[in-house]
């Protein structure tokens, strides 16, 4: 009985003290960043978003320099997601690529920051770079919708 009373203890404060993420606000947010978004057209506006470590999500529209916290995705996905964007290495690709209209990925970890753009016409994105950018988007539109 007495190992469970002290189980059931330890379990609550590490609820209560240890085991929730940090809240970040706009105006403090860490080094690690994964960062996406498009722009470009009549009004060559952008939208990024920048995903957190912890599954916070923020959205930023360049025409009022306007940042907000859109939710938030589960842990383990924000992770994931940061960790496909490392796999592809984009501090060896060297894409600069807009068209009319642009999309863009950057990661940012402490001093460095590496990103690529693309969307001329005549330039084909590799598939695992287009296939990510579909998924980080499908998550965006998971936030974004509506709660049933």
């Amino acid at each position: 009985m007495k190992t469970n009373f002290q189980t059931l203890l330890i379990g609550l404060l590490m609820t209560a003290f240890g085991c929730k993420s940090q809240h970040y606000t706009s105006d403090n947010l860490p080094t690690q960043q994964l960062v996406f978004g498009d722009g470009g057209g009549f009004t060559g506006a952008s939208t990024e978003y920048i995903l957190l470590e912890n599954g916070q999500i923020f959205k930023r529209y360049s025409l009022d320099n306007s940042m907000l916290e859109m939710g938030t995705v589960k842990k383990r996905q924000a992770k994931e997601m940061i960790k496909k964007v490392q796999a592809l290495r984009l501090e060896n690709m060297d894409i600069k690529q807009p068209g009319n209209l642009y999309y863009f990925l950057r990661y940012k970890n402490g001093d460095q920051e590496h990103q690529i753009i693309w969307g001329g016409e005549s330039y084909q994105i590799d598939e695992k770079i287009a296939t990510f950018y579909k998924d980080l988007t499908a998550m965006i539109k998971e936030v974004s919708a509506p709660k049933k």
